[in-house]
């Protein structure tokens, strides 16, 4: 029975009525995401300031762990290492991605198995697939080399992890096999999506496989692809597991990115503030980037661009 003064229900009061239980329920997974995940982020950024061994008492230094990074020979290699893993990662997860969604979006059978073929070297574990890549490149016995030796392609086995010019195009190899099937649903997602009333008139205009891609297909994922190539871009820059498992960094620092530098600086130099600056040093790297995407899709919108 309803309360005839105020309308509630008999036996519920109005502060009852009025007391936000639902912050009670959130505010334990609130405390724990702020906990976990905003107090280290802050706890970071004052390390920066800091020289600390993670056994004494921390001594402030102000801007030195930014000023010795900034002569650090060692930063600005993993820098360039950086760079270099990012660009030829980018590139490939996002231009096979591309590939392999036109192709499967032409099929008209077997577009399910494709699709789990292509997205389960992405839900298969780094140590698995590291174990399998680092049996691949073996010089002595590895698939890679027997290959190429029974082609005449090389003559004597190559040391592929151990090379300090084929060791980041091996780690890289890796990392494109292992995430280019995540980026391909993402765009075949896409294109699902996208009428098929546009390709049936195509093809009743005559038009071929090459121009109902390049014509139809490519310019309605453009969307789509800067924001596929900007979540590879934030990706590959924290790479961190391939070049740990496959190469500790070596040979000769060769693929030891921003991240592993930040490890290695952090739990086996015991470098924390140093670790600190860097690994913020990399977090305006990606904001920047992500700034630089919002710039470029504000601009298209601007200019009505689809």
């Amino acid at each position: 029975m309803m309360n005839a003064t105020n309308g509630m229900p008999r036996g519920v009061s109005p502060t009852t009525e009025r007391f936000p239980w639902q912050w009670v329920f959130f505010a334990p997974a609130l405390v724990g995401f702020l906990v976990f995940n905003y107090l280290p982020t802050i706890a970071s950024f004052a390390l920066s300031f800091f020289h600390w061994n993670l056994l004494d008492v921390p001594q402030f230094l102000g801007g030195q762990n930014y000023e010795r990074l900034l002569q650090s020979n060692a930063f600005w290699q993993a820098c360039v290492s950086t760079l270099q893993f990012v660009s030829l990662s980018s590139v490939l997860e996002l231009g096979l991605a591309i590939l392999l969604a036109l192709l499967v979006h032409q099929q008209t059978r077997g577009k399910a198995f494709f699709k789990a073929c292509y997205f389960l070297p992405y839900v298969t574990p780094m140590v698995a697939v590291s174990l399998v890549f680092g049996w691949l490149y073996h010089p002595d016995g590895g698939l890679l080399n027997q290959v190429l030796l029974g082609l005449g392609i090389i003559q004597h086995p190559v040391a592929w992890l151990a090379n300090p010019q084929t060791s980041l195009l091996a780690v890289v190899s890796l990392e494109v096999w292992k995430t280019v099937g995540y980026n391909f649903l993402l765009i075949t997602a896409t294109l699902e999506s996208l009428p098929a009333e546009w390709i049936e008139a195509a093809t009743l205009e005559g038009a071929s496989t090459w121009q109902k891609s390049t014509q139809i297909l490519l310019p309605n994922l453009l969307p789509t692809i800067t924001t596929v190539g900007l979540l590879t871009v934030i990706h590959t820059l924290q790479a961190f597991d391939a070049v740990y498992l496959l190469t500790q960094g070596g040979p000769q620092n060769a693929t030891a990115v921003l991240v592993y530098w930040i490890y290695k600086n952090a739990l086996q130099f015991f470098k924390v503030g140093e670790a600190s600056a860097m690994a913020y040093c990399l977090c305006v790297l990606i904001v920047g980037v992500s700034l630089l995407k919002w710039w470029l899709e504000k601009r298209r919108l601007k200019e009505g661009r689809v």
